[in-house]
């Protein structure tokens, strides 16, 4: 997505004299980098307002390039490794590369919590002592009952018990929820005016005649 502000910066330099013009470049690059760290705040505070957070990674990812003389652009970007929130952005559907999608449901403590490498699908199924996996259409009967899943095998052997630590789903849907567009845009119809004001005084300002 990329806004443009050429006509807003026209309208702000009509009536100017040429000295005056001659800053605006500077002016452009200032207001344009500025309102770019102003969504890069609002877009981080959407993401933790939003989302249950089990670190800064997502965060940490919100990036800022900015402007110069040569390429008056200024960007607000998601880096390398956060992929996933493009899901979040625009909606869709996940299918598994394998049979099936595993879905965390009572493998975590608390929802804010990490899933640790010990307590992933294939560790987890690493030890068939206590855990194993019920697949679509399983020929078991012993486990024809069950939805498909990774179950822990809890208490001793007269009062057994199962425990689902994650359902096995064909495919997972992901509604629009990040709103990473809708934030930038707002941004900067409400911050790149004022923003450009003040980065022209500073050009006058420090302009030599």
């Amino acid at each position: 997505m990329q806004i443009s502000m050429e006509s807003n910066i026209k309208e702000f330099s009509r009536g100017m004299d040429k000295f005056q013009r001659k800053q605006i470049p500077f002016a452009v690059k200032l207001a344009l980098d500025a309102t770019a760290f102003d969504g890069q705040r609002a877009v981080k505070a959407n993401i933790e307002k939003k989302f249950i957070l089990r670190n800064k990674w997502t965060v940490s990812g919100v990036r800022v390039k900015k402007a110069n003389k040569a390429r008056l652009i200024s960007s607000v970007y998601m880096a390398s490794g956060r992929d996933y929130m493009m899901r979040q952005e625009t909606g869709g559907i996940r299918t598994p590369k394998g049979n099936s999608i595993s879905v965390p449901q009572r493998v975590r403590g608390k929802k804010s919590t990490k899933i640790s490498k010990a307590r992933r699908p294939t560790t987890l199924l690493n030890n068939t002592a206590k855990f194993f996996k019920v697949d679509v259409g399983n020929a078991d009967p012993r486990s024809r009952h069950l939805p498909p899943g990774i179950y822990q095998r809890m208490g001793g052997k007269k009062n057994r018990k199962l425990k689902m630590m994650y359902a096995s789903e064909p495919r997972t849907v992901y509604r629009k929820r990040f709103g990473f567009e809708k934030t930038m845009i707002g941004i900067t119809k409400n911050k790149f005016g004022k923003n450009l004001q003040r980065s022209f005084d500073r050009a006058m300002r420090t302009a030599r005649k």
